[in-house]
């Protein structure tokens, strides 16, 4: 029932377009809004809630033995000292190693052997390989396949990553439009929102195109997922469809 009320305090200022009234219309759309418990921008929230989901994502997988398998910094330090003594790519600074831990994941098949001796010889242990996690793509690459990203091999499969979630995250956004209330829009802002809309698309293709893989996928199923369930609330609980009555009932509570 918000749209017949703003529809009538927006056919009260119809025709006048200096500022002074314009600004008073918006005023009244905002009161009205307020009473009825409506926020227009209700819509950035599951946004602003994803932005730390990713940031925690992205700090576990690029370090997967700190975060998922637990070993100490000594331990992963000394598993990056061996490699790097052993003519790997992998380098260390003063006994300590500062990239990612996920870059040793590669190494640890063959060298598995040597890194156990260092690590045992050092009273840290030994590294059972099954209890590091897997980041190839349904057998597909390596074990640290979905850790690279996407921006690393131009020629990858991985691209489709950061194109999907392009894709979908315009499927998204007008979907949303769709089949979700919209307050109603002059033309300056209806040229902000699309801009807007194709902003968010290209920054969602740009950290996917940086960040692992492995967040650009969670990312593109995040979206799927909210795309389904918008289309199955929408078919729950429809917009409704107002007559001719409805708007003038409206304009009538409004004089």
């Amino acid at each position: 029932h918000v749209r017949p009320k703003e529809m009538a305090i927006r056919n009260k200022y119809k025709g006048r377009n200096d500022q002074r009234t314009q600004q008073k219309m918006q005023n009244e759309v905002m009161e009205l809004y307020q009473q009825e418990g409506y926020n227009p921008a209700s819509g950035c929230l599951p946004l602003l809630i994803q932005l730390p989901i990713i940031l925690i994502l992205y700090k576990v997988i690029t370090n997967p033995l700190q975060y998922i398998c637990g070993y100490s910094t000594d331990m992963i330090n000394k598993i990056a000292t061996y490699l790097s003594e052993i003519g790997t790519n992998i380098t260390v600074k003063d006994g300590v190693f500062s990239g990612y831990d996920i870059n040793l994941i590669s190494h640890f098949k063959e060298n598995l052997e040597g890194i156990n001796f260092a690590l045992v010889s050092n009273g840290l242990g030994q590294i059972d390989l099954s209890s590091i996690p897997n980041f190839s793509f349904f057998g597909l690459g390596g074990s640290d396949y979905l850790a690279a990203t996407p921006s690393t091999n131009i020629f990858s499969l991985l691209l489709l990553v950061p194109a999907l979630n392009c894709i979908f995250t315009l499927i998204s956004t007008y979907l949303t439009k769709k089949l979700t209330f919209q307050p109603m829009q002059d033309q300056q802002s209806q040229g902000s929102m699309k801009f807007m809309n194709l902003f968010m698309a290209g920054m969602t293709t740009f950290i996917a195109f940086t960040v692992p893989a492995a967040i650009g996928i969670y990312w593109l199923f995040n979206n799927i997922l909210g795309m389904l369930q918008q289309i199955l609330l929408a078919k729950a609980m429809p917009l409704p469809k107002f007559t001719e009555e409805d708007y003038k009932r409206a304009e009538r509570e409004l004089a």
